[in-house]
């Protein structure tokens, strides 16, 4: 989770949402990140990446940090 001055922005539901709009399954996100598929699994579920992950998953889905939070501050 990342401490926005406002709220805790959950890391978990922002990778759900983005492999949503790409169409990518766990597996298929862990081979694009050069993670386990538990890895991906673990980041969805306990909403919590390390910087190193975070900035794996920017590259992966082609965001800056603040665009990859952004999806979920806007969803809700």
């Amino acid at each position: 989770m990342v401490l926005n001055m406002e709220k805790v922005i959950d890391a978990g539901k922002c990778i759900r949402i983005h492999q949503a709009i790409r169409g990518l399954n766990g597996s298929q996100l862990a081979v694009l990140a050069g993670v386990s598929r538990m890895s991906v699994s673990q980041w969805r579920r306990q909403g919590v990446i390390s910087k190193r992950a975070e900035v794996r998953l920017c590259e992966v889905f082609g965001l800056t940090k603040e665009e990859f939070y952004a999806v979920c501050s806007l969803s809700g």
